[in-house]
């Protein structure tokens, strides 16, 4: 059951799904038996379990091992910022959610008029085309701010001499500050404190001209459809109008805000926010979960209250977006004698995560170092589900969801999956290598892999319960 490369390559005529993609990533001598019988007149050894269980119809399955690859390609580069629980988040939601699926479907008929994503692409493609499916991190937004560290603090400094009373209309006044603000900046050269300081103002800057730009977006929009109310973002809209033709949008907006209201309600429930949605509607790819979650919440007849979220034990800058986020509402912060207290609750849904929420007292609001504090003593409970888990080794259970939805989804049989795996990403591709998984007595590698697929079905299981009807 062997031919050279270059034998494939002239001969090739018509391949599989599963040929289509090993072919694609490493060109290989390995390749299902009715792919070489019906290209290369190669017969195979015998029955076994090395091609595809095709469905009663006849048809190959939904999932294809290249949808697979692709998903793990994007996992193995992200895997510490999405962590263990974001692992299996996407995998379950892209691959086990049968519900999530339908009303994705749903959403397209409403938009598209057909249920398949009308822009089809992998995550790593999604993100570069529409940007990080879960938002842009701290760093990022730093480095946006630095540009606008200039602006931010001559509107700073302006705001500052209306509210002292001092009249900014006549042209002495503007100069003036313009010469406190280059003041400013060139001390904060030498000054790490004061550059921080105005740093985080250009970033506290920087989140209220986004919000303001899209609520006026929004604004214009939902005037324009006729709509009362709204509850998402620009970008969110953006990303669900791309694949509408531009003279037809307004004639759409109606039923693009409805649907958009309706993915951030179902984001609220996952969790995921209006951008991964939004790509998972347009471009078939999964919602990515956040690490963590900051909300100000106001509710009627009740004071506002900042309730923070968190889904990982490996959660490293708490404090730094606690502080980024409260700083914006709310900057005022207190001594531990002179803030609120911060309550704790613990929910066992999934992904399951660690509440603590805030209410200010008279605009003040705990130190980030007692958010910091908090959050401590919560992981010495290890209630985390990866509390127990190793960052070095969470390659090894993404390698597991992988093979186990090559076998589930895909319906590769174990011997194909080990050979698939192999080719892909073991360093030793041998022949012998190659040959041994293709024995037909069962080999301690397919009994592992039994074992594992078993272990990620039932975890499956339980994910669904916990989800609830």
């Amino acid at each position: 059951m062997k031919s050279s490369s270059s034998s494939l390559e002239s001969r090739v005529q018509q391949w599989c799904e599963f040929c289509n993609a090993v072919l694609a990533l490493d060109n290989s001598s390995k390749l299902c038996s009715s792919c070489l019988k019906r290209n290369l007149g190669i017969e195979p050894e015998g029955p076994g379990d090395d091609e595809l269980t095709a469905s009663p119809d006849g048809s190959r399955p939904e999932v294809t091992p290249a949808d697979v690859m692709d998903l793990v390609s994007y996992l193995r580069k992200h895997l510490s910022t999405l962590g263990f629980i974001g692992m299996e988040f996407v995998f379950f939601h892209q691959f086990f959610n049968d519900e999530l699926k339908d009303q994705l479907k749903h959403v397209r008929r409403q938009l598209y008029g057909h249920e398949h994503p009308p822009m089809p692409m992998g995550l790593q493609k999604a993100e570069s085309t529409f940007g990080s499916p879960t938002g842009p991190t701290l760093d990022e937004f730093r480095e946006l701010a630095k540009p606008a560290i200039k602006k931010a603090t001559l509107d700073y400094l302006e705001g500052w001499l209306v509210r002292t009373g001092v009249s900014l209309k006549a042209n002495e006044a503007r100069e003036a500050v313009k010469l406190l603000a280059g003041g400013l900046l060139a001390r904060a050269d030498t000054d790490e404190a004061l550059r921080r300081d105005l740093e985080r103002m250009s970033i506290n800057w920087l989140f209220r001209e986004s919000a303001r730009e899209g609520i006026e977006q929004l604004a214009a929009e939902v005037r324009s459809s006729g709509s009362t109310s709204v509850s998402v973002n620009s970008m969110s809209l953006d990303i669900l109008a791309k694949p509408i033709p531009d003279d037809v949008r307004s004639e759409k907006m109606a039923i693009l805000l409805q649907v958009a209201n309706h993915l951030h309600e179902l984001g609220k429930t996952l969790p995921a926010n209006d951008e991964s949605l939004s790509m998972a509607v347009v471009c078939g790819t999964p919602p990515v979960p956040p690490m963590s979650v900051i909300d100000t919440v106001r509710q009627p007849n009740a004071p506002q209250e900042i309730r923070i979220k968190v889904y990982s034990a490996k959660l490293r800058r708490l404090q730094q977006g606690y502080q980024t986020a409260s700083e914006i509402f709310f900057p005022q912060h207190g001594s531990p004698s002179e803030s609120p207290p911060i309550d704790v609750a613990w929910s066992d849904t999934f992904p399951p995560y660690l509440e603590m929420r805030i209410t200010p007292r008279n605009g003040v609001v705990p130190r980030p170092s007692q958010v910091g504090q908090k959050f401590k003593q919560a992981r010495r409970g290890k209630r985390f589900y990866d509390s127990k888990t190793k960052v070095k080794d969470y390659h090894l259970e993404l390698e597991a969801w992988a093979k186990a939805t090559l076998r589930l989804e895909c319906g590769m049989g174990n011997r194909e999956t080990l050979w698939f795996w192999a080719e892909l990403f073991e360093e030793d591709k041998s022949d012998e290598r190659l040959d041994e998984l293709y024995k037909r007595t069962t080999t301690p590698q397919e009994v592992v892999l039994s074992q594992q697929v078993k272990r990620i079905w039932h975890r499956i299981q339980e994910i669904r319960s916990l989800m609830g009807p």
